[in-house]
């Protein structure tokens, strides 16, 4: 019974979930004033759906069919980054390379039910691509006693273009991210605190599909502005600290987290 009230609650309706990992190394030869680094990617999306296509509307039945989809981005990634002025000036560069597939599942619950696993096939286009970014930071001699900089990202520079056999290219243009950060010296012993704030797309570049009236439109300021507070606690000899505590918010969603060194 508990069961079909839960089916029956969400029937007609998606549930929507992301997990996202990233593995990175990263290399600073800091006599040279030049760093390297490489990382992976990996982000699925996962929609579950229940459809109400049985036979009582707006009660769950067997007739009823279940929707699975999965979204799989890969992203590859290789830096390099070097210091001027006495490093004041950071420059650095990306190199990556996307892949992206779509898998989705459909069937009734009692095929479901009596069969001992559910099989995702691939549909629709399997795209593939590469690009690169470049950046830079700069730390602001006005703002020295605050430890303030500002930076400046050209995201997939001339623009790239994901291709896939058989199916039309998709073409994602250059976007340009401004950010601030702060990290003042504070009277606390081992605390550290970080400040920062950040508005991706600052041109609008990049536009949103809405499949309800099939326009596309830019985002909001809100759907594109970051901002995050940390705090660290126990810096060690390497410049991390022990224990950061972070809160935030990302796209309009408030965020919070932590991280252990």
């Amino acid at each position: 019974t508990d069961v079909e009230n839960y089916l029956t609650k969400y029937l007609g309706k998606s549930q929507n979930y992301r997990i996202q990992t990233y593995y990175n190394a990263v290399a600073n030869l800091a006599k040279f004033h030049i760093g390297f680094g490489a990382g992976v990617m990996n982000q699925k999306r996962y929609t579950l759906d229940f459809q109400d296509n049985g036979t009582t509307a707006g009660t769950f039945d067997l007739n009823d069919n279940l929707f699975l989809e999965e979204q799989d981005l890969k992203q590859t990634l290789a830096s390099f980054g070097f210091d001027l002025l006495d490093g004041q000036l950071l420059l650095g560069a990306t190199v990556k390379k996307f892949t992206y597939d779509r898998k989705t599942a459909q069937d009734s619950f009692a095929n479901v039910i009596t069969s001992s696993n559910v099989q995702l096939s691939t549909s629709g286009p399997s795209y593939s691509g590469s690009g690169y970014d470049i950046g830079m930071i700069w730390r602001l001699e006005s703002f020295s006693t605050l430890r303030g900089q500002w930076s400046v990202v050209a995201n997939n520079v001339g623009g790239i273009s994901l291709t896939s056999a058989g199916s039309p290219s998709l073409n994602v243009p250059t976007s340009f991210d401004v950010g601030l950060a702060i990290n003042p010296k504070l009277p606390l012993g081992p605390v550290h605190m970080i400040v920062t704030v950040e508005e991706e797309d600052v041109t609008n570049a990049i536009k949103v599909h809405d499949a309800a009236t099939g326009n596309d439109h830019p985002r909001s300021t809100k759907q594109r502005l970051h901002a995050g507070l940390e705090l660290g606690l126990f810096e060690t000899s390497t410049g991390n600290n022990v224990l950061n505590l972070r809160v935030g918010n990302n796209r309009g969603s408030p965020t919070a987290g932590f991280e252990l060194n």
